[in-house]
């Protein structure tokens, strides 16, 4: 039990943080089942889904808009507090400008001439490092949260285990496919790297140091951003625990449908459903 619950909080929790339409599911499924059950009102329960009512203030927080009882009322609006903040960015805004100026003025001719005499030396090795960025940023987009592409569960269903079990199943089979396509992005883009670094050394060995700098620096270019944005193995065992949370979720859903089927009272048969929906909602 202790496994299902920590797979449960894991991915439920996961998906509802990423995926803003699951996240509204949930939130109606917990009100449901709070309802079947005659359980304490919570906060979530307290929220409505649509139409303001007296006493209750709005709530931006998915993918629609909630309400929710407040005691407080907002607060009135400061014009002096609001001036301070508006004329601080123009000041910096306007100092960079004179600054820019400045410096243009006394540099720019200086600047001009330089790149008409080495213009090769220069785009060379920015061409170089924008063949790597490039690589290493569009690889990046391949299998990126993958959680976000999950269809929502159907929150108005009278089967609410049903569309759990099936919103685990689908989202595990999402999760396999993007850390597949992470592992191929991960291959390519290593084959590349590799590339660039082999035709780096034949340029050195054939003194063309130029073109040389040109294919190191889209190798370092990939390294760096490998490293500080894509993160590719990271990416690949965290889809593999929550791929393998969903397959734990899915099969205790699976025989906790099995138990509940056997009540052959329609009003126990719900509020035990209501319960367990409500259990695993919860640690999310």
């Amino acid at each position: 039990m202790l496994a299902e619950a920590t797979s449960a909080k894991n991915f439920f929790g996961e998906l509802e943080s990423q995926n803003a339409f699951i996240e509204e599911a949930f939130r109606r499924f917990r009100r449901r089942s709070i309802t079947v059950g005659h359980a304490t009102p919570t906060k979530e329960s307290n929220r409505w889904h649509r139409g303001a009512l007296p006493g209750f203030w709005p709530s931006i927080d998915g993918p629609s808009v909630g309400y929710y009882r407040t005691e407080s009322r907002p607060t009135a609006f400061n014009y002096r507090q609001y001036r301070r903040s508006t004329i601080r960015p123009w000041l910096a805004i306007a100092l960079l400008l004179i600054g820019i100026v400045a410096v243009t003025s006394v540099a720019g001719p200086s600047v001009v001439d330089f790149f008409a005499m080495h213009w090769r030396s220069i785009l060379l090795p920015a061409g170089g490092v924008c063949v790597g960025a490039g690589c290493v940023l569009l690889a990046r987009r391949i299998g990126s949260s993958p959680l976000r592409a999950v269809a929502p569960p159907n929150a108005e269903s009278d089967d609410p285990l049903q569309e759990l079990k099936d919103l685990a199943e689908r989202t595990g089979s999402r999760l396999r496919t993007a850390y597949a396509l992470q592992l191929w992005a991960v291959f390519v883009v290593g084959v590349i790297f590799v590339g660039l670094i082999v035709w780096s050394v034949i340029m050195v060995s054939k003194e063309r140091l130029l073109y040389a700098s040109a294919f190191g620096s889209g190798g370092v270019a990939m390294v760096i951003l490998t490293q500080w944005k894509w993160q590719p193995f990271d990416r690949i065992n965290q889809a593999r625990k929550l791929a393998d949370d969903a397959d734990t979720v899915a099969t205790a859903l699976r025989l906790r449908m099995k138990t509940i089927s056997e009540i052959t009272d329609p009003s126990l048969r719900s509020k035990a459903q209501g319960d367990v929906v409500n259990e695993y909602l919860e640690h999310s």
